[in-house]
């Protein structure tokens, strides 16, 4: 008999924003370990209610939030700044819900998403895995495949060195606590996997626990068979630190 699941919207206020929320948590009376969603450039797309479900049939509280500025959340896109501040509202929400062990709480992104999600591990001791697809790390490097970040951080690294640099997750690896998991494709031409080596390179080098895959002949989006791969692996890496 498959467990109850139960799955819904809600409204979260974080800097005086309301911003959409999808959670699935089982059913039953519980603490359950707790895993952030955090969805890429394209915005909340049905692909995350399931990754969300998937992790309450497994025993988590699983969380997407729509971030600031995309259909459903107030606000306007920062890329990398008030996201963050939002992911660590929300973290103190999770943490003082009584069905959230909030000694285990794990994050997962997507490309945009997994910028977030970097950031935000960065800031905060309390998560205790992360996993992240499609990584950009340096966003002078990412500037330059992908200017349109201009619109969204408010002119260009030349005029806003420093805007760029507190995005740059490649800056503060040295803050990170928690164990990393990287996923790249290797063909990924919006976020190239030079990204993966580049923060490998640094996890390495300041002695932090990560390991990497990445997928030849993949780009960005993923195939439904490297998709399942990588979701399966993803699953595994979070139930080994955090259930």
């Amino acid at each position: 008999m498959e467990a109850r699941i139960e799955a819904a919207y809600f409204e979260f206020l974080s800097e005086g924003l309301k911003l959409k929320v999808f959670m699935a948590k089982p059913g039953e009376k519980a603490r359950f370990p707790a895993v952030l969603v955090n969805h890429g450039g394209g915005g909340m797309e049905k692909v995350y209610e399931e990754m969300c479900i998937e992790l309450a049939e497994t025993g988590y509280t699983a969380l997407a939030m729509t971030f600031r500025g995309y259909a459903g959340s107030q606000g306007m896109q920062e890329y990398g700044k008030g996201e963050i501040r939002d992911l660590l509202n929300l973290v103190k929400y999770i943490k003082s819900q009584s069905f959230v062990d909030e000694n285990r709480i794990g994050m997962f992104g997507y490309s945009r998403g997994a910028l977030n999600t970097l950031l935000a591990c960065q800031r905060s001791k309390d998560f205790k895995a992360v996993v992240l697809w499609a990584t950009p790390v340096d966003m002078i490097a990412h500037h330059m495949l992908n200017s349109f970040i201009e619109d969204l951080i408010g002119g260009s690294p030349q005029k806003l060195a420093e805007e760029y640099r507190i995005r740059s997750p490649i800056n503060f690896v040295e803050r990170i606590t928690c164990p990393i998991f990287i996923i790249h494709g290797e063909l990924d031409e919006v976020i190239p996997v030079r990204h993966a080596h580049m923060l490998a390179k640094e996890l390495e080098g300041s002695n932090k626990d990560f390991q990497m895959k990445t997928y030849p002949g993949e780009g960005h989006v993923f195939t439904l068979e490297t998709y399942q791969d990588a979701w399966k692996e993803t699953v595994c890496f979070l139930n080994r630190y955090l259930l």
